[in-house]
């Protein structure tokens, strides 16, 4: 029989009195002893006993020496488990004594071991006993701690379960700030999903889905569900209140994320000849988890949340889609998912593996575009400005400045006169938006190399911009003399895609020289590298050393609307 067992026999247990009939076996147990005095010094094991069953007081002092010798012992000869049973009862009869400090402590002690060798359902009885504890010192957020544990535990009755969730759901109005709680097995993760493929654009969503398994007996009313995210760069050591460096050592760690040490294991026989060959695993070094430092805590100021609140979280599955506006560029990891109800915030440990989520910024772009056709000089022609946006909004006032260089005119309006610079006002800010803007162009004859220069905000450098311009057409002069009359052949040749229509064409030698012309009235056509032949007489030759070709006109089929340019050619001997 033990002391405690004894006690309660005789009626010596605290907050009670014994009766006469257990008055009556503390006499008979104290007769039947008999008597074996000790040293007055050191009094033998009766003699304590029958000195423990005089009153309840000595009971109590010997129980409780007793009791802190054998824990003692027992831890002394590395008999934690039972230290901790001893350290159990001892709890109850703390609370018997109504020190209920003393008893949470011992009782949280025994549920740290429970803990640690897996003893479920010890454990969860242990919370139970925890949770009389806190309720009777009236420490009310330890309560709901361990009110929530107890709610979640399969290994406790169900009816257990709901009067412990129902207690909690009422004390959290008591709550004046915030009670962190880890999820443990109150709430478990199932799995975490990116939704984004590949990089995410700035100022886009980031989505992420997470499936919750809620072990709480009944549904629960979440008044927020974040994820926080992580700057992926290496952490620093910091230091604590106590002036410890919180390092590798001290951060916690997943056992089934650890590298095992395996090295190759040979055998031999005595001949020196191999026996076997095998792998092993080294033991590793047992370290002792240093209690006192907490798991780090995400910063949950920027983070991923739920849109749908508030979300009802259901016993088993829940499938929950977190979002944000990746205002950030960057690598960012997933860190912790906290489940608000209302003062009470459930937290994950660290999310391992981690999962990184990568944020990139495009800038806007600028591009100066002639298209098919080719550039021609002397004619006015049309090119188009293409401004895409980037991944964020731009400030509505944005331009951007077209230089040209010399013998080169732009403009971007239709009645406006061409110009060497201008500035577009970029009308297009939303994010990843196009503006497309015609540019009028027109190079003179004399330079087939010009160049824009496009400068805006988002380049440090000017953007050269290279165009190469074509003539339209070259020609070239013949004399022919047949007996008194000369024939003047002018022949013009293509040398762009374009189809060329020529209107009116004319050789003048002055007003003293007669010209009889043979062209047809109509226009003639000239296409890619095709020749064009203009015959003109003259009746009265002269003493004329220059002669010039007027083309009246030149229209360019490709062109809508069509485009006139008057062309002259001089011809000297």
């Amino acid at each position: 029989m033990s002391l405690k067992e004894l006690g309660e026999l005789c009626g010596l247990m605290p907050n009670g009195s014994p009766s006469s009939e257990q008055l009556h076996v503390v006499v008979g147990l104290s007769a039947g002893m008999g008597d074996n005095p000790g040293s007055p010094g050191a009094p033998s094991p009766t003699d304590k006993l029958k000195k423990a069953l005089c009153s309840q007081e000595a009971f109590n002092k010997n129980y409780l020496e007793l009791a802190e010798l054998a824990m003692g012992t027992y831890k002394h000869i590395g008999r934690l488990r039972s230290a901790r049973l001893i350290g159990r009862d001892l709890a109850f009869f703390y609370l018997l004594l109504g020190e209920t400090q003393k008893a949470a402590a011992f009782l949280g002690d025994a549920l740290k071991t429970f803990e640690q060798d897996n003893w479920r359902e010890l454990a969860a009885q242990t919370q139970v006993d925890l949770a009389e504890c806190y309720m009777k010192s009236n420490d009310t957020r330890k309560f709901i701690r361990t009110c929530a544990a107890i709610a979640s535990s399969p290994y406790i009755d169900t009816l257990i379960r709901w009067s412990y969730f129902d207690d909690m759901l009422k004390c959290l109005d008591l709550l004046e700030k915030p009670l962190l709680v880890p999820f443990k097995d109150i709430i478990k993760i199932v799995s975490i999903n990116i939704k984004n493929n590949g990089p995410i654009m700035q100022d886009s969503a980031m989505d992420v889905e997470v499936v919750l398994d809620s072990n709480f007996p009944r549904e629960i009313l979440c008044t927020d569900v974040l994820l926080s995210i992580e700057q992926d760069k290496e952490l620093k050591k910091v230091k604590d209140k106590n002036s410890r460096i919180v390092g590798k050592e001290s951060k916690p760690k997943d056992n089934s994320m650890q590298r095992l040490k395996i090295q190759r294991h040979l055998d031999y026989k005595q001949d020196k000849q191999l026996a076997s060959s095998s792998v092993v695993c080294k033991t590793t070094p047992l370290k002792r988890t240093d209690s006192s430092v907490s798991p780090p805590q995400s910063d949950f100021n920027y983070c991923l949340k739920c849109a749908k609140l508030p979300l009802m979280l259901t016993p088993g599955l829940n499938v929950i889609r977190l979002s944000r506006k990746a205002s950030d560029t960057g690598k960012f990891q997933l860190g912790q998912i906290a489940v608000k109800v209302r003062e009470l915030d459930l937290v994950s440990s660290s999310i391992t593996p981690k999962a990184t989520i990568e944020v990139k910024r495009e800038e806007p772009t600028v591009r100066l575009d002639k298209g098919m056709s080719p550039l021609l000089l002397g004619l006015e022609q049309r090119m188009e400005l293409t401004v895409t946006i980037g991944s964020y909004k731009i400030d509505p006032n944005s331009t951007v400045k077209l230089i040209t260089s010399r013998g080169l005119y732009i403009q971007h309006l239709e009645d406006a006169p061409l110009q060497n610079s201008i500035d577009i006002v970029i009308q297009q800010i939303e994010p990843f938006s196009k503006m497309v803007t015609p540019i009028r162009i027109l190079a003179d004859i004399f330079s087939q190399d010009q160049q824009v220069t496009i400068s805006w905000a988002w380049s440090t450098k000017p953007i050269p911009v290279h165009l190469s311009f074509t003539p339209p057409l070259t020609s070239a002069v013949r004399l022919h003399t047949v007996k008194h009359r000369k024939f003047v052949q002018v022949t013009l040749m293509g040398k762009c895609d374009m189809v060329l229509n020529v209107d009116l064409p004319k050789l003048s030698f002055g007003d003293d020289v007669k010209v009889i012309d043979y062209n047809v009235p109509s226009s003639q056509t000239i296409e890619d590298e095709g020749n064009q032949f203009i015959i003109q007489t003259i009746e009265d030759e002269g003493n004329h050393t220059q002669a010039k070709d007027v083309a009246k006109s030149i229209s360019l089929n490709s062109i809508p609307k069509g485009y006139e340019k008057i062309y002259y050619t001089d011809y000297r001997r």
